[in-house]
Formats: C-alpha cells, sequence, structure tokens
C-alpha cells in the first residue's frame, strides 16, 4: 500500500509502495516552506487528504499493472495531471502504459457501467438494464471487440422478427443504448470502433409514431372521470388530460405545498428534466382541472404532504387500472392512455397560446412537441369546412377579414369559397372562419390555413 512520508535529512516529501517483491521510493517535492509543526491543524487536514486521493490513486496504477488491466478512467485522467518528473519516474516502473484488459462480454462491461452510474434516474437503470438482457440474450459472451457493423445489424433484426418489437420508437431505444455501451467502452480504451454507429447503421433517434397518436376528446375523459372508483383516481386524471402532467412520475412527486391557490399555479416536480438543471416547472391552475384538485384537497387529512397518497411507489402499473375504469366507461383503451392524454392537452393549448409558453407549461420543447405531441384532429377539417358545432377556443379568437381597397374577388377565388362554404353571390362581407384574406394594395390573395 503506497504512503508518503517526509525525509528527516532533506525534509522532501517521498512516496514509498511495494512494487512486487520491491519497495520503491520515489523523491518528490520541494522542502516545506515552513516547519510542519508551523502549519495550521486545517492546513494538516488538507494535506493528509491530498495524501489519501494520491496514494490511491498510485494504489490503482500499482493493481492494474499486476492484473495487466487497463487503467481506470478516474485514474487515467489523474495521471494526465502529473508533473513530467514524476510521471516520467512512474512511466519508468511501467506503472502508466496504457494496456488493453483481457475479452470482456457485454453483460460483464454493462454491470460495471452501471455500477459506477450513480447520478441516473431508477426509470432509466430499469430501461438499460432492459437493453442489456436483449444484448445478452443475442450476444452471449462474446467479447465485445469482436462484435462487427454486421453483428449490430443482427442484433436490430432479431428485435423486430424474434422479439417482436415495435419498429421505430421501441427498437431505436434499445439500438441507441447499445451504441451508448459501446461509446463508453471505447472511452475506456476496451475497443477502438462502435459498430452501432457510422454510415449505413438505421438512425437511433426516436420519432413520433403517428398511428399511436389519439385525441382524447372532453367527453370521453369525462366518461373515465364518471365511473373512476375514487377522488384521487379522478384528479389522477384530471392532472393528466387537463393538466398534462407525466403519469405516474409527476402526480406521484406532486405535495399540496406545491399547489398555489391564491395564484392558481401548481409547481410540478419534474425527474425527467432534473438532470438538465430543470428540477420543476409552474403550470396554470386550468379551470378543467381545479374542481378535481379543490375535492383532493377537502378530503385530504390535516398535515397531509402529498396530494397523491396511495399507489406511490413511482413504478406502479397505473394502466391495468385505468384499462379497468375504461372498461366500465364502454371505453376501448387507447394503446398508450396516459401519454395520449398528455398530447392531447398540448395540442389544444397550442391552439390557444403561443407554442413556446405551452412548451414551458408542458415541460419540453416546441421541436419534441412537433415530433411526439401535437396531433391533427377532425376539428382542423370540420373548422376550415365550416361544418364544426363546437370550434376550439381559438376559434372564438380570430377576427376574419372582408375584402379592402375595393378590390373584388376573382372568379377562380369566388369558385374556391363558394366550394368551401356552399355559399355564392355577393361575397365582399362575407365571414369565413379560419380564413382570412388580406388584400395588398393592388391584387386580391386568398390566404388558406396550411
Amino acid at each position: 500500500m503506497a504512503s508518503i512520508s517526509v525525509d528527516k535529512k532533506t525534509g522532501l516529501k517521498r512516496l514509498l509502495f511495494n512494487l512486487g517483491e520491491k519497495r520503491v521510493t520515489i523523491h518528490m517535492g520541494k522542502p516545506y516552506a515552513r516547519k510542519p509543526e508551523e502549519h495550521s491543524m486545517k492546513d494538516r487536514r488538507q494535506e493528509a487528504q491530498a495524501h489519501r486521493i494520491f496514494c490511491a490513486h498510485i494504489d490503482a496504477l500499482i493493481t492494474a499493472s499486476d492484473k495487466q488491466e487497463s487503467i481506470a478512467p478516474d485514474t487515467a485522467v489523474w495521471v494526465k495531471g502529473l508533473a513530467k518528473g514524476l510521471l516520467g519516474k512512474l512511466g519508468a516502473l511501467g506503472l502508466t502504459q496504457e494496456r488493453r484488459r483481457g475479452p470482456i462480454s457485454i453483460g460483464t462491461f454493462v454491470d460495471e457501467y452501471l455500477q459506477k452510474k450513480t447520478n441516473i434516474r431508477e426509470r432509466t437503470r430499469i430501461n438499460l438494464k432492459q437493453t442489456r438482457g436483449l444484448m445478452v440474450e443475442f450476444f452471449g459472451d462474446k467479447d465485445m471487440a469482436k462484435i462487427y457493423r454486421g453483428d449490430a445489424e443482427d442484433f436490430r433484426s432479431f428485435l423486430i422478427s424474434q422479439k417482436k418489437l415495435t419498429e421505430g420508437s421501441t427498437v431505436s431505444r434499445h439500438m441507441g443504448r447499445a451504441r451508448q455501451y459501446f461509446e463508453a467502452a471505447i472511452r475506456r480504451k476496451i475497443i477502438t470502433e462502435n459498430p452501432f454507429k457510422g454510415d449505413g447503421m438505421p438512425s437511433c433517434k426516436v420519432r413520433g409514431n403517428p398511428e399511436r397518436f389519439y385525441f382524447v376528446t372532453q367527453a370521453e375523459a369525462q366518461k373515465l372521470i364518471d365511473v373512476a372508483p375514487s377522488t384521487e383516481w379522478r384528479l389522477l386524471i384530471a392532472l393528466a388530460r387537463y393538466g398534462g402532467l407525466r403519469t405516474p412520475s409527476e402526480p406521484l412527486a406532486l405535495r399540496w405545498a406545491d399547489v398555489n391557490w391564491e395564484r392558481s399555479r401548481i409547481r410540478i416536480p419534474s425527474s425527467k428534466t432534473a438532470h438538465q438543471g430543470k428540477d420543476h416547472r409552474w403550470i396554470p391552475m386550468f379551470p378543467e382541472l381545479r374542481p378535481y384538485l379543490q375535492d383532493a384537497f377537502d378530503e385530504a387529512q390535516d398535515g397531509s404532504e402529498w396530494v397523491i397518497t396511495r399507489s406511490r411507489d413511482s413504478d406502479i402499473n397505473l394502466r391495468t387500472q385505468l384499462g379497468r375504469i375504461a372498461g366500465r366507461a364502454g371505453l376501448t383503451l387507447w394503446e398508450k392512455p396516459w401519454q395520449n392524454m398528455r398530447a392531447t392537452r398540448q395540442t389544444e393549448l397550442n391552439e390557444v397560446y403561443p407554442s413556446h409558453v405551452v412548451a414551458k407549461w408542458m415541460g419540453n420543447t416546441e421541436s419534441v412537441a412537433n415530433e411526439h405531441y401535437l396531433m391533427l384532429t377532425d376539428e382542423h377539417f370540420e373548422r376550415v369546412a365550416g361544418v364544426s358545432e363546437k370550434p376550439a377556443q381559438k376559434a372564438a379568437q380570430y377576427k376574419p377579414e372582408t375584402v379592402r381597397n375595393g378590390s373584388k374577388p376573382s372568379d377562380a377565388v369566388k369558385t374556391k369559397i363558394a366550394d368551401l362554404t356552399g355559399k355564392t353571390g355577393d361575397l365582399r362581407h362575407l365571414t369565413i372562419p379560419h380564413i382570412v384574406y388580406p388584400l395588398p394594395p393592388r391584387r386580391f390573395e386568398l390566404l388558406l390555413p396550411g
């Protein structure tokens, strides 16, 4: 075990350790500027801590040399910061040279990798382990250095054909995690190339799947709420459908202290975005949501901390119970019910408020919303055709304009408007919801949505 002492004759620091059967002494550092007994207690503590860290890295170098393994990543970083003189002395003893460790399987590597990843959410850890299991099932104990591009392509085919996973977002997520593992192995000098990365490999980017989109109408949401078994279940549904919360993680993290009744705002803790420095966001207390929140507050016991007191496990499967509720309501549960309700709310809000404002409320970005949340609905078509009996809120904010500057629409424009509205004749003061046709000074131009 390495240690640091002071030579009594010279006052120089010296490093002592055993290398095999040999006792090694390396002189390192100038004499103290003042006598050790003149140092303050704080100075001594700091120096002792620095010595412990220094010796721990020396021991790690010795262990790696004995086992002919690669140097640990944190020790490798420390070595790069050493003074040239000391680095040369350690190098002469063969302690700082890079070595490739023996064959390592994907299962062994991922286990070591996850053990060191202490700053990830538990849900993320579970997902990473799922990909690890699939890779071990396919690759077995095969050395990571002998997994090539063709093997990566075969793994993708295995996920689709044998595991029957959805070709798209699900497969892309597993392929992305596999790429992550091999990138980490490259950083640790275990392998030199990533077979899951490069030209010819399908993108690992997770894209929205319109086939799984579903717009949950307020009537459908109300049917669920009406047959929900408890006040808390009614609130859970309302938080997802009218608050746009990620369920179950965000409702289960919600405390009564987060509810600001006076300002009609709710602080939403968000573990998903915490690693980005955004551990919470604020949303309005939407009018549709407030009654269910008030009911839960009225039923809460004095001193209650959590808004949702039952089913506190964030990994609980709420979908099964929601399926039973949907059955009682006479509804067929959608493929991604909680996500569908959240996406529905963002689609609704985008019709009324600026997209950057809605993205802040929802805790995502405009680009993510466009890819994974916003939907094309029947209401959009009906509104253009003028047959919607209940236009969305945004329609009420539009102020259709009329033909200005004395210009007259052409026959082609009259025909187009007649096709849309079923009206003919004098169209000068015709009001058409969501069709706005501002006129430049000298010509008529009809602007249609889309």
